[in-house]
């Protein structure tokens, strides 16, 4: 949504932007109700302000069309499609980077359109990279240099990333598991997911990527805690008639703690069609 009503032109401060969950939306000859959209204000390219303990990375991206590359720090398990990065800014002419951070955990990524905005849909044409460091973390104060990251036309794994809107990283504190249906076999292309105990609504705390052929699944945190951990096909929007859905059925809050640093395996969640 604009502020000055044009139906083009590139976003500015005040604009609002969001992404449809489900992307892509197929539509035949009937109307398709969407259910609701998030959208948040594009308040600046950066979304918090420093703090005096701010930390600092650096590094080097190598490619082409670097005159057109901008680097993004996500913290970490944000959505990456939409305006959710702490900060952006365009490369140094020879490909450096150099911006402060609140202390915290990022997933840091390059992206460089075609049409050289900073903001906007990822084409499969378009270059992109994710540094090997994921998931930074920065600590007060603290100066890091990252190893160079390589500009690249997205490989199917990385495509998929993309379309999902997740960088998932690999941390110390982890949950894994099978997702099955009620004949005990695998279930593929469904999501686990996780929530605060007590706030079962929006957007999830932390996801797993799609399922793979075999039904497994991992979620990665970057702290331990008490969750509500859940299952479905597909994340926004209501449920329709036959999505996957399901819950952790150990205690009837299906609720699992994990402590930091542990990794949970044999966490196995039933998921059955949803029916209204």
């Amino acid at each position: 949504m604009r502020q000055n009503q044009a139906q083009t032109g590139p976003l500015v401060i005040g604009d609002f932007l969001g992404v449809y969950d489900r992307n892509p939306c197929r539509v035949g000859g009937e109307a398709v109700d969407i259910g609701l959209i998030e959208v948040s204000k594009i308040t600046s390219e950066r979304s918090n302000r420093l703090r005096a303990d701010a930390g600092v990375i650096s590094g080097l991206v190598r490619g082409e069309n670097l005159d057109r590359a901008f680097i993004y720090a996500y913290p970490f398990n944000a959505d990456i499609r939409g305006p959710a990065y702490e900060a952006a800014q365009p490369l140094s002419g020879d490909g450096s980077y150099r911006f402060k951070l609140n202390p915290g955990t990022y997933n840091i990524l390059v992206r460089a359109r075609r049409n050289g905005n900073v903001r906007g849909p990822v084409a499969q044409a378009d270059l992109i990279g994710e540094s090997v460091n994921n998931p930074v973390t920065v600590e007060a104060g603290q100066v890091i240099k990252l190893a160079p990251i390589i500009l690249k036309n997205p490989d199917s794994a990385l495509w998929e990333k993309v379309q999902e809107g997740k960088i998932i990283s690999e941390t110390k504190t982890s949950i894994h598991g099978l997702i099955i249906d009620n004949k005990k076999q695998p279930v593929s292309k469904v999501f686990a997911f996780l929530y605060a105990r007590d706030q079962v609504v929006g957007k999830p705390l932390a996801k797993s990527n799609f399922t793979t052929d075999d039904g497994r699944y991992a979620i990665y945190l970057t702290e331990g805690g008490v969750y509500y951990l859940g299952a479905r096909g597909s994340l926004g929007g209501p449920l329709e008639p036959g999505d996957w859905v399901g819950s952790y059925d150990d205690n009837p809050e299906h609720l699992i703690k994990i402590e930091t640093g542990k990794t949970l395996k044999g966490v196995n969640l039933t998921v059955a069609p949803f029916r209204e």
